[in-house]
C-alpha cells in the first residue's frame, strides 16, 4: 500500500470512531471538525466526505422534507373567484 492509502486508512477507521461516538448523528462537517479541533488533525473536508462515502458512513438529515400538495378528495372545491 502506499502511504496516502495508508493514511485514507487511518482516517476512515478514526472517522469511523468518530462517527460511532456520536451516535450515528454526525457527517463529514461535523467529523471533518473534531478531527481538527479534538485530534489535530488537519485534512481536507472532501477527503473525509469522500472517505465516508466509500465506508458507507452517513450522518443524519433532520431537514424537513417538502413534498407537493395533494388534494383531499373529501373536502369541496371553491369556485375561481379571480376568473384564472
Amino acid at each position: 500500500m502506499s502511504a496516502r492509502a495508508q493514511r485514507d486508512a487511518e482516517l476512515t477507521e478514526l472517522s469511523i470512531e468518530i462517527h460511532r461516538a456520536s451516535r450515528g448523528t454526525y457527517g463529514a462537517p461535523q467529523i471533518h471538525a473534531e478531527l481538527r479541533m479534538g485530534h489535530g488533525i488537519r485534512w481536507g473536508k472532501k477527503r473525509v466526505a469522500r472517505l465516508m462515502h466509500q465506508a458507507g458512513v452517513v450522518g443524519v438529515h433532520r431537514r424537513k422534507l417538502w413534498g407537493c400538495a395533494r388534494r383531499d378528495p373529501a373536502r369541496p372545491s371553491y369556485p375561481d373567484l379571480v376568473d384564472r
